[in-house]
Formats: structure tokens, C-alpha cells, sequence
């Protein structure tokens, strides 16, 4: 089965078949191996959990810096009581003259709302007034962010989740841009800013509806932002339907088709 971020498979009996299978039993088979063949959607995040280092990353230092922040990763349970273990994370400890941006590219659809979500965690080193704030930028535009606040404790780690939705106005590569800043310089007190689990996700594929009626079948769907693209077997080549409109009806005739639905 084709690896793609947004679609979900129907499946057309051969005529063969249809001879020796009733017409209910064909619908209900139609039905179970659509919902069985939809796909979930792939991440637009490259290594978003840091699982391979950096990788798929650009570590970018504002042209206004003086000094190199110090930045690294780090073993860390970023969701504290929370369900996720211990596991490699970015940190960044930054002040007003070393600050760090980090960033990668990802592709997205105008008019498609992505949810981005992320895990981060502060932990302190001593009492500060600012324990830094975390915005991420898509292209030019703020589309979340979070501050720690004072730090009043030595010992006690803050947690936080990002979590935010996003509709680009235009198709293409965009630049993902996660701001590490704080309003004070460093120094040993500094504290360290964590980061984890960074995703940027499309919304599911809606499911490909199939029924039989009258001798045909006939494909629904309830998202106009996705085509019918149809293949001779489930592993593709898929083509797009010409001027497959939603609901599209189909003769059963011919040899077996297989059907998903794909992004606009």
C-alpha cells in the first residue's frame, strides 16, 4: 500500500466474483475493506521526538546574538506525571543576547488546518525572574508560544504542551521556526528550556463511503478538498478520476478496481 500523508482505499469486486457471491455479501465485503484499507497520515514534523539526534534540523542563531547559547539534548520526562517516559529532548539555555532559533522545513496545502503540538519542560537551576519563553513561527507568522514565568522553586521542574492549529493561506515549503528566548543574559542560573514530541499534523482522511445500488457502486465522501484517484491493484499506480464528483457511481463491469482518496 502506497505510504501517502492523506487518503483511505475502496475495493471493487471482479465480475468472476460477483457470480458466486451475494449482491449483500459483496456490499458488506465493499465496506469492511474500505475502512480496513485507510491509511493514518503521516507527520509533516522530520524526527520531531529527536529519536535521531538533530537530524532533519537547522540550529540557527539570530544575527543580533554576541555570544553562542549553550543548547544540547538531554534525557528528560517533558510531560511530568503525564503518560510519556523519559526520552531525548532539545534544550536551549538563552538570554537576551544568545538567543536560538531551531528550524525545518515542511510542506503544507492552503486551507488545510494543521494541528501543531509539542511538550516542553523548564527546569531551573536557580530563582530567576524569567525562565524564557518558546514561540514557533510558520514562515513569518506566530502561531503559538508559551513563557515559564519566575522561576520560585530550585527544585521543581514546569511542564507545559503546546498545542495550536494552523491554515496556511498558500501551498508549498514553509519554514518551521521554534524561538527560544529570554529577556535577561545567561549565566550558571540560567535556566533549561526543553522541547519534545514536535508534530504538525493534517486533519484524517475522511472515510471512502461504498454501497451498492441499482447494479452499480457508488463511492461517497465528505470532504470536497480530496479527489477519487483509482489503481488496478492495492499497491498503485493511482491516477486521479477524471471529474470524479462526489457521489461517483461506477458500473460493475470490467476488471477489479481500487479506489482512495487523496489531498487537493
Amino acid at each position: 500500500m502506497e505510504n501517502n500523508p492523506k487518503l483511505s482505499h475502496g475495493y471493487r469486486r471482479p465480475d468472476s466474483e460477483r457470480n458466486i457471491i451475494p449482491l449483500r455479501r459483496i456490499s458488506c465485503l465493499l465496506i469492511t475493506l474500505a475502512a480496513a484499507c485507510a491509511l493514518s497520515l503521516n507527520a509533516q514534523v522530520v524526527n520531531g521526538d529527536f529519536s535521531s539526534g538533530t537530524n532533519g534540523w537547522n540550529i540557527v542563531f539570530p544575527p543580533g546574538n554576541i555570544y553562542p547559547p549553550n543548547y544540547g539534548l538531554g534525557q528528560l520526562d517533558t510531560d511530568g506525571p503525564g503518560p510519556l517516559p523519559v526520552s531525548q529532548a532539545l534544550f536551549a539555555q538563552v538570554g537576551s543576547s544568545d538567543l536560538l532559533n531551531l528550524e525545518q522545513n515542511v510542506n503544507l496545502t492552503a486551507g488545510v488546518s494543521y494541528l501543531f503540538s509539542a511538550n516542553l519542560a523548564m527546569v531551573p537551576h536557580a530563582f530567576n525572574a524569567d525562565g524564557g519563553t518558546i514561540s514557533v513561527y510558520i514562515g513569518p507568522t506566530l502561531i503559538t508560544s508559551y513563557s515559564f514565568g519566575f522561576v520560585t522553586s530550585l527544585t521543581q521542574t514546569k511542564y507545559a504542551v503546546l498545542s495550536t492549529n494552523y491554515v496556511p493561506a498558500a501551498s508549498g515549503s514553509q519554514t518551521l521556526s521554534i524561538h527560544f528566548s529570554r529577556g535577561y543574559g545567561t549565566d550558571a542560573d540560567t535556566p533549561s528550556d526543553y522541547i519534545d514530541n514536535i508534530s504538525l499534523t493534517p486533519p484524517a482522511a475522511p472515510p471512502l463511503n461504498i454501497q451498492l445500488l441499482a447494479g452499480n457502486v457508488v463511492l461517497t465522501w465528505t470532504n470536497a478538498a480530496y479527489g477519487l484517484q483509482a489503481a488496478p491493484s492495492v499497491t498503485g499506480t493511482y491516477t486521479n478520476v477524471p471529474s470524479a464528483a462526489n457521489p461517483y457511481t461506477n458500473a460493475i463491469s470490467g476488471p477489479s478496481r481500487f479506489y482512495r482518496l487523496i489531498g487537493n
